[in-house]
């Protein structure tokens, strides 16, 4: 007569069950996951960015901790040649409305979007991959907005690395700081570094404020303490 160990089979009943119970909320949440990213719409005119390796650059996070998911997308906008744009849209659900704020950025093959510790890191190499910028976003309840926070530029110059430096502001403490290679002395006849560390006036920044100005007002920051201008 063949004899069956109830306890064990109950066990592995039970184990079972629960590798059902976790596989189905996995299967549920993926799928509320994909929902959610899907249920958005896109302004008029805008298409989704796809990099070289026809990836999309998005990420869904809560910005403004309310516990619901935020976009941030970069996007190609119709008949516009001098810039893509990386669109931000803050929830309270993506069906309240469909307000998205646009930022204005160079064009380039690829770029790099993250969310990490409450600041949305956003930053792209253009031209030949030389010259790279970098974008720092973090929400303000007092302001109901993502704020600027930091702007960084970084170029490697030319082969010798004549015209190398970088550029790091900081708009929420307004300091900036400026590393420029190769600086060719008059008095020495010697190539040198330029070293700046200022602190000066800036307004805040917001995604809602944020037009093609303020790209060009980012670049142009600080250019007064460049030995190479």
């Amino acid at each position: 007569m063949l004899k069956y160990d109830v306890h064990n089979y109950s066990l592995k009943g039970i184990l079972s069950m629960k590798h059902f119970a976790l596989i189905l909320c996995v299967f549920l949440l993926c799928a509320i996951s994909i929902k959610a990213q899907q249920k958005y719409q896109l302004p008029k005119g805008y298409s989704v960015f796809k990099d070289g390796d026809e990836q999309v650059v998005r990420v869904d996070n809560d910005f403004n901790n309310d516990g619901i998911n935020d976009i941030a997308i970069v996007c190609t906008l119709n008949n516009q040649e001098e810039y893509n744009y990386l669109l931000i849209h803050i929830n309270e659900a993506y069906s309240t409305s469909n307000t998205w704020n646009a930022i204005p950025i160079q064009k380039a093959f690829a770029y790099q979007l993250t969310y990490n510790k409450s600041v949305l890191k956003f930053g792209g190499c253009f031209g030949n991959g030389r010259y790279c910028e970098t974008y720092k976003f973090k929400y303000y309840s007092d302001l109901s907005s993502m704020r600027l926070i930091g702007y960084d530029e970084e170029s490697f110059g030319n082969s010798a690395h004549d015209g190398a430096f970088s550029k790091s502001v900081n708009l929420v403490t307004n300091q900036i700081e400026i590393l420029e290679e190769n600086v060719y002395n008059a008095k020495t006849r010697k190539n040198g570094v330029n070293k700046v560390h200022k602190k000066i006036s800036m307004p805040i920044i917001t995604i809602n404020s944020y037009n093609e100005s303020t790209l060009s007002y980012l670049q142009e920051l600080g250019r007064q303490f460049f030995k190479n201008k």
